[in-house]
């Protein structure tokens, strides 16, 4: 089917659309039993005729093939969802409803499918729980606050005028999507970057000892500063994304070729942590960095711990190995 279908667009995500389609074709077809088979028989009233089941199982599987065929996906199923809740609200016949309101179930399937996996995949690894979590808490959150909201308004404006209310509500935060949309994130290789390796110290230190001061020197020349600065401001997101704090760039008053960053964590194992969460994408920047770095020796780095003065170091816990220096040509800090 891949070769029949080379641009689907949902195969990445196809083991999370097939639980939901099979959820909602469940519920459908059991929805429709009910409908035609249980309730006329618990009423005492007469079935209804054999072609409006007939009907109901032609707009559901072909609702189910479009949705299997990707074609509302991303806004489009949005968009489908307003005009199929409009319909629905304008409608007098139950032919035009079902249909409607058919489109309406397999666009609010599909949306979720695709919300979900977009969460998963545009989040890096060790952060896509928590990412995960708050769009869920964001999502049910909205369904009961939704819920009770379309309710008051069907309470006390009737039907069409919610389904009509809630279309134009979808339409203006497509229109609010669209203005002030998030950056895309399709080309990004959010994968562990998984260079970093725990450095050996001298000093004697726990996972909680802290806090952990490191610098890292460049020397830059004139002319490319201002380049560098930009891929500093990218630099520092980055940090403070994977936990640094009190990031700075500081530069030298006597060499004005010397530049400094400067950043801190609050502990060792914190430390050890913000460098495991680094990501393939950010080692461009990085290399960039390095690029415009000048000098025989790559950019130096220092690790620090801050000591108070009312607490000297003890000096017979040192180690006796080596220090193995962890920043290589490939990484810095």
């Amino acid at each position: 089917m891949a070769r029949l279908l080379p641009g689907f667009p949902l195969w990445p995500m196809l083991p999370v659309v097939h639980g939901h389609v099979q959820v909602f074709a469940f519920a459908v077809l059991m929805t429709i039993g009910v409908l035609y088979w249980f309730l006329p028989r618990l009423w005492g009233c007469p079935a209804p005729p054999a072609w409006r089941a007939q009907t109901a199982f032609i707009l559901l599987f072909g609702g189910l093939l479009v949705v299997l065929l990707g074609f509302m996906t991303g806004i489009r199923s949005l968009v489908v969802f307003g005009a199929a809740a409009v319909l629905a609200a304008l409608s007098r016949w139950l032919l035009l409803t079902i249909p409607a309101m058919l489109l309406c179930g397999a666009a609010w399937v599909l949306a979720l499918a695709t919300f979900n996996a977009t969460v998963q995949t545009s989040a890096p690894r060790w952060v896509v729980g928590r990412a995960l979590s708050q769009y869920q808490v964001v999502t049910f959150g909205g369904i009961a606050l939704g819920s009770w909201l379309w309710g008051l308004t069907t309470e006390r404006y009737g039907v069409p005028v919610a389904l009509a209310s809630c279309a134009l509500v979808m339409l203006v935060g497509i229109a609010i999507g669209k203005r002030f949309a998030l950056k895309q994130t399709d080309t990004l290789n959010l994968d562990p970057l998984a260079r970093w390796q725990e450095p050996a110290v001298k000093l004697e230190i726990q996972p909680r000892s802290g806090p952990i001061v490191v610098s890292v020197e460049y020397r830059i020349r004139e002319e490319n500063v201002i380049e560098f600065l930009r891929l500093m401001n990218e630099r520092r997101r980055i940090r403070r994304r994977d936990g640094a704090q009190r990031w700075s760039l500081l530069r030298d008053l006597a060499d004005p070729e010397i530049w400094i960053e400067r950043f801190q964590a609050p502990t060792w194992l914190e430390y050890v942590r913000m460098h495991q969460r680094a990501t393939q994408e950010d080692a461009a920047v990085g290399e960039r960095i390095r690029a415009l770095h000048v000098g025989p020796e790559p950019p130096r780095v220092r690790r620090t711990i801050e000591r108070q003065t009312t607490s000297p170091p003890d000096a017979g816990r040192v180690r006796e190995e080596s220090y193995v220096p962890l920043t290589g040509p490939h990484e810095l800090g």
